[in-house]
């Protein structure tokens, strides 16, 4: 996934919703892919840690965009125009937790040891973290995305 905004021109940054839009499928994929290694009678862990550096890549470049870019930009639209942004703070931070709860579950899992060893508590985090990642992406994308 190389969605990065390289240049700050005008065009560039009113396409930054399409852009992580494109990133979040591309994560979603990611995560369908290990879940489909999870449901094989030989579950392949050093495969699944391949596909979780993958998931880390391309979740870094978002969150990079997404934190760095978007929610910079969009704050300063709202202030700009004159909205209160409280709500929308307090959203950003509540996609912050979010993050650190998907970190967390990767820095615990990140070699196929780890995963080979917990299997089964890796398969239950792993769907649980799923479930919390599709929440954050519909979230953003029928909320903050359209503020935009």
């Amino acid at each position: 996934m190389n969605h990065k905004i390289k240049k700050r021109s005008k065009y560039m940054l009113d396409d930054i919703v399409s852009i992580m839009i494109k990133q979040h499928r591309e994560l979603q994929k990611n995560l369908g892919d290990v879940d489909v290694l999870l449901h094989e009678n030989d579950v392949q862990v050093n495969k699944i840690e391949e596909l979780l550096n993958v998931f880390v890549k391309n979740l870094s470049e978002h969150l990079e965009l997404e934190n760095n870019t978007f929610y910079v930009e969009l704050l300063e639209k709202m202030k700009k125009a004159g909205y209160d942004t409280e709500k929308t703070e307090e959203f950003i931070v509540q996609m912050k937790d979010i993050e650190v709860k998907v970190i967390g579950f990767i820095e615990k899992y990140k070699l196929s040891f780890s995963i080979k060893s917990e299997l089964e508590d890796f398969k239950v985090e792993f769907a649980e973290m799923v479930i919390v990642l599709r929440l954050r992406i519909e979230s953003e994308e029928a909320g903050v995305y359209g503020l935009y």
